[in-house]
């Protein structure tokens, strides 16, 4: 779903091939489903890995470059 989301595109097939054969699964565009997961996505990005990437790869310690809502 989130390639139809990145890409606009209405639908997409999802091709697996194993040794014991092929499943092609047709995946429609689905709003609901997408706005969901964006919603999920957004939130494991911001309680987790935001602070993550601040600490390791600027300022460890530093509220700099947080929000105001995200300072304690």
């Amino acid at each position: 779903m989130g390639y139809l989301m990145c890409t606009g595109r209405e639908w997409c097939d999802f091709i697996v091939w194993t040794f014991k054969g092929i499943v092609v699964v047709h995946n429609k565009h689905d709003n609901h489903f997408i706005e969901k997961l964006q919603m999920k996505l957004t939130g494991s990005f911001d309680n987790f890995f935001k602070q993550v990437l601040l600490e390791k790869y600027l300022y460890k310690g530093s509220d700099k470059y947080l929000t105001t809502r995200e300072r304690v």
